[in-house]
């Protein structure tokens, strides 16, 4: 299964979408369903998820709006 989470937002910040983008995200890597993950976030925000070192993980595709 393929999923999509945006979490694209105008925020500079790290802010509640962002963390909740985040938490899915993990709780949805535990499924070995899960094939693919796609994750789409703003070009500002690359440098706060790259930090959280979450955007490692092989089945995650990035994707910058």
């Amino acid at each position: 299964m393929k999923i999509l989470i945006a979490a694209a937002s105008f925020a500079s910040n790290m802010s509640g979408l962002q963390r909740h983008a985040l938490n899915v995200a993990r709780c949805l890597l535990l499924e070995p369903e899960i094939s693919t993950l796609h994750f789409v976030i703003a070009p500002w925000q690359q440098s706060f998820f790259q930090a959280e070192g979450f955007l490692q993980n092989a089945r995650i595709v990035t994707h910058v709006a």
